[in-house]
């Protein structure tokens, strides 16, 4: 039964509906640790995130792991992979090596082309798969090229089959009225957007739309147009439910990416979620360390009632006035604040955190001499806690 609008919003929004914890808890980690992603909270573009942040020991972490992700996995000023059969004795024939080394030559200057875009896209994937423990990255033909783009992930909602593989991926999303008919054309959009994009005021209106990619089930196989394709592709306006269009793809388009996974959950799990108590405790010590540290430099002023003579003026260099006679002085207030043994308390957090993120893993400790032999030895034994995940 070929796939309608009604039916994938239907889907789309009981997938939504399973997503509401995920949600929360991405709001919660968010704010601490990656603020440039919005989930129950939308904020304007460009407007300033980092107001719950007083300590930065966590986004530092999660970019410092991501970083370490890319040089591992992804590093595109070496050789990061190497194409190879599965028969031992093919790979050893002479032509079979000549041609897979071009090969793999011609694969690596087409992930460093700048055009395709996937080195920033995969820094960006892997900030979300450390944060928020699920990445998503979109791989498209444009103008004969493959392009990669990370996906928003407050955006994009997931279905599993009880085998554990996806097979369904919905992307919700805006576009302008102009831009919806630029790219599925004025024959394929509804009224609504059609009026909205010919209207100069209008045009600009945001148009609801969403992207459900699906494993295709009910398709013939003797077959091979975009419309019997393994994957179905579908567009629709979530408003009107309108069909904008259909197609497929002979693979998910969409790669998703996971740090780790409890049994029977669709979305990852990330170092994030592990401290997020503790990220949670580091910055409201922060913040009392601060206060504390005001009081310790600027304390208040005890002053006598009645005995000044004008403002209180606590500036460098300026001149209070006090009534003739009087013996009570204006005099600093010590609260007996200690910014030192919060800063000590907030040392031992930040380790966790830390720890949580491999930082004590993935760095070499600071010594003046180490032999290379030492090094690598170091380096192998760091490794051995995250190769599970890689």
């Amino acid at each position: 039964m070929a796939l309608n609008a009604i039916n994938s919003i239907k889907a789309f929004q009981s997938a939504k509906s399973d997503r509401v914890n995920w949600d929360n808890h991405w709001q919660d980690i968010s704010d601490y640790v990656l603020p440039t992603r919005d989930f129950q909270v939308k904020k304007t573009k460009g407007s300033q995130r980092r107001g719950r942040i007083y300590n930065t020991t966590a986004p530092e972490a999660a970019v410092q792991l991501a970083a370490a992700l890319e040089g591992m996995l992804f590093n595109t000023g070496i050789r990061w992979f190497e194409l190879t059969t599965e028969d031992e004795g093919v790979n050893n024939l002479h032509e079979v090596k000549e041609w897979l080394y071009d090969s793999t030559n011609r694969m690596l200057s087409y992930f460093d082309n700048t055009r395709t875009h996937f080195s920033l896209s995969a820094h960006e994937a892997a900030l979300d798969l450390v944060t928020f423990g699920t990445g998503v990255l979109l791989v498209q033909e444009r103008g004969g090229v493959l392009k990669f783009q990370a996906r928003d992930l407050s955006g994009i909602y997931l279905k599993a089959s009880d085998d554990g593989d996806i097979v369904d991926v919905f992307r919700e999303f805006t576009m302008p009225a102009w831009e919806v008919v630029e790219v599925f054309g004025a024959d394929n959009v509804s009224e609504e957007c059609r009026k909205n994009a010919e209207e100069p005021e209008k045009k600009e209106k945001e148009v609801n739309i969403l992207h459900h990619v699906y494993l295709r089930l009910d398709r013939d196989y003797s077959k091979m147009d975009k419309t019997n394709k393994p994957w179905g592709s579908y567009y629709c306006e979530i408003d009107t439910k309108n069909t904008l269009s259909e197609g497929g793809f002979d693979e998910n388009p969409y790669i998703i990416v996971r740090w780790s996974k409890a049994a029977e959950e669709v979305y990852g799990r990330s170092p994030a979620m592990e401290v997020l108590p503790t990220i949670k405790v580091v910055n409201a010590m922060a913040r009392t360390i601060l206060e504390a540290s005001e009081l310790s430099v600027r304390p208040p002023v005890i002053v006598g009632a009645g005995t000044m003579e004008g403002p209180i003026r606590t500036a460098p260099g300026s001149i209070m006035y006090v009534r003739q006679g009087t013996r009570d002085l204006p005099q600093p207030f010590n609260s007996g604040a200690r910014p030192d043994i919060g800063h000590q308390m907030m040392d031992r957090e930040e380790m966790k955190i830390q720890k949580a993120f491999f930082a004590d893993r993935l760095s070499l400790p600071e010594q003046d001499r180490m032999t290379a032999t030492e090094i690598i030895e170091r380096r192998q034994q760091g490794l051995m806690v995250i190769s599970p995940v890689l």
